[in-house]
């Protein structure tokens, strides 16, 4: 099941990426089927090519998995397997 207190610190960090990182586009939803979180990143020259935005996804993935380590989490590039019907964040 979704965990609002887990949506909630995905918004605010997704946010402050967001605000650092000029041009960058992030979708985050959860698919239900399987439990996973999903944030996409583009364009890909931002998401492969900016030490900066990879530090800071790094991050996020490392405080996530302390912070709630029974959620799963995907950050990839826009694809169209990932299920983002359940869209909970776009900026």
């Amino acid at each position: 099941a979704l965990s609002s207190a887990a949506s909630d610190v995905y918004k605010r960090q997704i946010q402050s990426i967001a605000s650092k990182i000029p041009g960058i586009s992030i979708r985050y939803a959860y698919d239900i089927q399987t439990n996973f979180h999903i944030v996409e990143v583009s364009p890909e020259s931002i998401r492969r090519g900016s030490e900066e935005y990879m530090e800071m996804e790094y991050n996020l993935c490392n405080e996530f998995q302390e912070k709630f380590p029974e959620e799963d989490l995907l950050v990839s590039d826009p694809d169209k397997i990932n299920n983002m019907e359940n869209l909970i964040f776009e900026i």
